[in-house]
């Protein structure tokens, strides 16, 4: 199978705005990435609120030294840390395999970056352009049970349907396991819904989760303000972005 590079530009969410903060670039046979590296844009290091890529291996604390280099991975790792927070974990993956209608684990690294859109979690984002398009990929807090429908056919593995094809979009850019999907609330705050699991059970996941956080929150611990929502017969936990 044939090695292809791929340049890809990353953008960084400072003070609310997405600005181009540089260019990745990664080496991939199939599904396999084989090495990356990266070089921060000159104008972004000009930037007084320039926030680290990656604060081990991208450090910002010596702007002259890093000036016009391409810098890799430290420990002969394929894949910056920061840069692979940003792309989908387990479940995002789930989503953008059954959009994409292919086999699980089948694309390339880079693919899960760019399919993930803007709205992910964390303050990265990875385009294929610079003069690329933000990518929003929210739904409306108001329609959690037609989203929370679309996760649980996503999770059974069942295809969804054309009427249902948002959860394709929200819920791409989001880590863990579990089934959840970006929202904005009537003021335009984004929270991350997170849903019951067809495995549950009895078990109340999501009042444990928010009852877990809320007592955090009493034990002085900074934790995501949080909510709990009745979706039918079914809770959502609606959690805000920190």
């Amino acid at each position: 199978m044939a090695n292809t590079t791929k340049d890809l530009f990353v953008f960084a969410n400072l003070d609310g705005q997405f600005v181009p903060a540089g260019q990745l670039q990664v080496d991939e046979e199939g599904s396999r990435l084989i090495a990356s590296s990266f070089a921060y844009g000159l104008r972004y290091l000009d930037r007084s609120n320039a926030q680290e890529v990656d604060p081990v291996a991208l450090s910002l604390k010596n702007k002259n030294e890093i000036k016009g280099k391409r810098l890799i991975p430290p420990n002969s790792l394929k894949a910056f840390g920061g840069i692979r927070d940003a792309a989908p974990d387990s479940w995002g993956r789930r989503v953008i395999e059954a959009r994409l209608k292919v086999p699980a684990n089948s694309l390339a690294e880079s693919t899960y970056l760019l399919e993930a859109g803007s709205d992910r979690v964390g303050a990265l984002d990875i385009r294929l352009a610079l003069d690329q398009e933000e990518r929003p990929a929210h739904e409306s807090i108001h329609n959690l049970s037609y989203v929370l429908e679309g996760a649980e056919k996503i999770e059974a593995g069942l295809p969804v349907s054309e009427s249902l094809s948002r959860i394709l979009i929200v819920g791409s850019g989001l880590g863990g396991m579990r089934p959840k999907a970006s929202v904005r609330d009537d003021e335009n705050i984004l929270w991350m819904a997170k849903f019951p699991g067809n495995n549950d059970g009895a078990l109340d996941v999501p009042s444990i989760e928010h009852a877990t956080l809320k007592l955090a929150q009493l034990a002085g611990l900074k934790v995501a303000q949080t909510q709990l929502e009745q979706v039918g017969k079914k809770k959502s936990i609606d959690g805000q972005t920190l």
